[in-house]
């Protein structure tokens, strides 16, 4: 309703809406660009005008009694029609004509807080029957807003995530410590629930590379004080894999490890980085830290090829479980490549065929693709497709 509208402010019909003044290119319609240059110009009365119209369309189409209306990531706000003002003035103005809205209609609103614990001052002005979703994804995940939320009485349900996005397989080690953390001190502040989010789902993996995010985040939800460790690995392992070898999370998180052994494991944010955080014209593999690391990316790439092979075979014994695997088998063959594309990149020996790594990447998009469809839209299919297009083309 806020941020995020890039189909919308770049329709023809409402592209005057858009805060900045920018027609996307071509590679501006990939992920990269998704979030970035697409808030509504929040002073335009025709822009609460468009939202409202659209709300009173959306609202009737849910029982639910609540309503997220997001409003969060508006990156732009007074950055172009609305610079010179306060960031957190104009926030608040646009915000507060659409809680309204929303609550005229008999819905209870929920909203990310992201961007008022940016702007504290905003806080005390928040109705106290809005529910804030406070998220954080990291690691060491931001603890202190959700004291902050609890201080002002808000209601708030903190919210966790799979680490999924742009990479190739869940990072666990990212996973785990967000979910724990955030549960726990959510728990601790009165949070009223959790939301475990998985976005698009993580573009270059399939949903079923997230679930071991999505039972950590059931777990955690169910009792607070469950212990994730070894033995609720091993859980996993056996309920939701039918592993009765107990070594499919030992393989997810080595195949997370790949990810980061070269710059190009994660390949869509680092592809992001260089194509446009960094403006350059040429793909470069780390501009403030070279990084030639050639045995481990070789070791990796090979690690996640045998990793595949003994997915395979898991795989004849898992009954019903088979998709999972082939997902797996899917991410494990994406690693090794985004390897492999490193050491081209960076110029290592035997690793200069180009034509070979290309026809390798578009056997993998085959199989890929097929996995893709069953569960997301194709809209983010086609940017993987472009993705790789581009990154070949420079080269």
């Amino acid at each position: 309703t806020f941020g995020h509208l890039r189909e919308l402010v770049n329709s023809a019909k409402y592209v005057h809406l858009n805060e900045m003044d920018i027609k996307p290119s071509f590679h501006e319609r990939t992920e990269a660009r998704s979030g970035a240059h697409y808030t509504i110009d929040a002073s335009n009365e025709e822009s609460i005008q468009l939202i409202t119209s659209l709300l009173d369309q959306y609202i009737p189409l849910f029982r639910s009694d609540k309503f997220n209306i997001c409003c969060d990531e508006t990156f732009d706000i007074c950055q172009g029609k609305n610079k010179g003002k306060d960031k957190g003035q104009v926030y608040w103005g646009f915000a507060k004509k659409i809680i309204e809205h929303v609550q005229s209609r008999g819905k209870k609103v929920m909203m990310w807080a992201d961007i008022v614990l940016q702007h504290p001052e905003l806080l005390p002005q928040i109705p106290k029957d809005v529910t804030m979703l406070n998220w954080s994804y990291e690691e060491n995940p931001d603890l202190a807003s959700i004291i902050t939320l609890r201080e002002y009485g808000l209601t708030q349900i903190v919210c966790t995530a799979a680490s999924t996005y742009g990479r190739m397989v869940d990072q666990i080690d990212r996973t785990i410590p967000d979910i724990v953390k955030m549960s726990e001190c959510g728990y601790e502040n009165g949070a009223v629930g959790l939301l475990n989010t998985i976005w698009t789902p993580g573009k270059w993996c399939t949903m079923n590379d997230n679930l071991f995010a999505i039972v950590t985040g059931a777990a955690k939800s169910w009792n607070v004080h469950t212990p994730i460790d070894k033995e609720f690995e091993d859980k996993v392992n056996l309920a939701v894999y039918a592993d009765d070898s107990l070594r499919i999370v030992d393989f997810m998180k080595e195949l997370s490890k790949g990810v980061h052994m070269a710059p190009t494991g994660c390949l869509g944010m680092w592809y992001n980085e260089v194509k446009y955080d960094r403006g350059s014209k040429i793909l470069k593999i780390n501009y403030d830290d070279p990084f030639e690391d050639f045995d481990g990316a070789e070791k990796m790439y090979k690690r996640c090829l045998e990793i595949a092979e003994q997915l395979k075979e898991m795989r004849m014994a898992s009954g019903s479980k088979t998709e999972l695997y082939d997902d797996l088998i899917l991410s494990a063959e994406a690693i090794s490549l985004a390897n492999r594309l490193f050491l081209k990149i960076a110029g290592a020996e035997n690793h200069q065929d180009k034509a070979t790594l290309y026809c390798d990447f578009q056997i993998w998009l085959e199989k890929f693709a097929a996995a893709w469809r069953r569960d997301n839209q194709e809209s983010g299919l086609r940017e993987i497709f472009w993705y790789i297009e581009d990154i070949f083309e420079i080269i």
